[in-house]
């Protein structure tokens, strides 16, 4: 996959997002439903030299929090 420069615009990160979504494949075949599904976010203010990140692992099942 190719590598994209940091984008300084909207604009420049929708062409960024263009030309992956042009290059997505998708296949046809029937694919396994995942287990867990985990969402991720960091934090940070410009200027220090700290950050702040959290996940949360949930059961794809029936949703609930399997760990944060």
């Amino acid at each position: 996959m190719p590598s994209f420069p940091q984008p300084a615009t909207v604009a420049e990160a929708e062409k960024i997002q263009d030309e992956l979504r042009a290059a997505l494949i998708v296949g046809s075949a029937p694919i396994e439903l995942p287990r867990t599904v985990v969402g991720l976010d960091v934090t940070y203010e410009v200027g220090s030299a700290r950050a702040v990140a959290a996940a949360v692992v949930v059961d794809a099942s029936d949703w609930p929090t399997a760990s944060t």
